[in-house]
């Protein structure tokens, strides 16, 4: 049997639904993809069970093949926590955007809250949900909300590209979300089953989506009164080297799909110019081999050239390119 026989048969067998799960019209689905931080998914868990929920919720965990007990970890926490949930093991590591994408598969609730496996809520813990899906609910508009996200190992907040001047209702417009903490809504404008593009090992997975919903008049926006903590975890987590090459080629690959031909050559030029500043010159060679593959995918769904103007209008040149 082969690698995709294997997983359909462990999916079947694996996944675990407790017996509400069949509930329809849920309100919040919390997915969390996880592998080998059984510790620090419990932490994200907990976080979020101490945030006011609504009454219709579920959690889906989806495990990256996990090797160090996560099942057991999870099975014991909604034992003694009783939500509906969903645990789908993966036999294979399938990496960032696919793992999210199986997890999407059967989710019951309109709204989708993403949040990394070694991120925690901060708060307000009492207006975490509510305020968020509130604001999607007045705001058609918006496709996704995404909160500041506080990172211990940069002692700081992750920055997002923000619209100069382009608030919405006390929150900011900006170019792309955080998987790390981000509300969507799932009845605006993608594959329900297909958020992300699942040939993306990782490295900038939520561009593609994010700009898929702008040049179809959808906006992210951050909501910078609702704080996340991501404290990376040391297991499981790729070079820096291979980090700068995994961001550069997924945000490279995820443009070209957009972009307008003409653009290309800048486009490729930028690209250059970031690998040799944080790579060097002999980033170069491995940070092509590494696109070649991703454009072996490559399929595009170009925007006209007044789309990509307007975005260029929104965020500036460096921010696009």
């Amino acid at each position: 049997m082969g690698v995709k026989g294997k997983m359909s048969s462990t999916l079947k067998t694996i996944s675990k639904i407790n017996e509400h799960q069949n509930k329809k019209n849920l309100i919040l689905s919390i997915l969390i993809l996880t592998r080998n931080r059984k510790v620090e998914l419990a932490r994200a868990l907990r976080s979020c069970i101490e945030c006011s929920l609504p009454a219709q919720i579920e959690f889906v965990i989806v495990d990256n093949a996990s090797e160090d007990g996560t099942k057991e970890e999870v099975d014991r926490f909604f034992r003694a926590n009783p939500f509906d949930y969903r645990y789908i093991y993966l036999p294979v590591n399938i990496g960032a955007a696919a793992g999210r994408n199986e997890g999407l598969k059967g989710v019951q609730g309109r709204y989708v809250y993403f949040i990394d496996d070694d991120a925690y809520i901060d708060g307000p813990k009492q207006l975490f949900f509510e305020e968020m899906i509130n604001y999607l609910q007045n705001h058609e508009d918006v496709f996704g909300i995404t909160t500041t996200i506080y990172d211990t190992e940069i002692q700081g907040n992750r920055s997002v590209l923000k619209i100069k001047g382009g608030t919405l209702e006390h929150c900011t417009k900006v170019l792309w979300f955080h998987c790390g903490s981000v509300l969507v809504d799932r009845q605006r404008g993608f594959d329900q089953e297909m958020l992300f593009l699942k040939h993306i090992f990782k490295g900038m997975p939520e561009l593609y989506p994010s700009l898929r919903s702008y040049f179809n008049g959808k906006y992210i926006v951050e909501m910078d009164n609702m704080r996340v903590i991501h404290q990376p975890s040391s297991h499981t987590r790729p070079s820096k080297n291979a980090e700068a090459i995994f961001h550069y080629t997924g945000g490279l690959h995820a443009k070209l799909i957009f972009y307008p031909l003409l653009v290309y050559p800048v486009l490729y030029l930028m690209f250059c110019l970031r690998i040799i500043k944080h790579l060097g010159f002999r980033g170069l060679p491995e940070a092509f081999n590494k696109l070649l593959r991703l454009n072996k995918y490559l399929v595009r769904e170009t925007v006209p050239l007044s789309k990509f103007i307007h975005i260029v209008k929104d965020f500036g040149f460096i921010a696009v390119f």
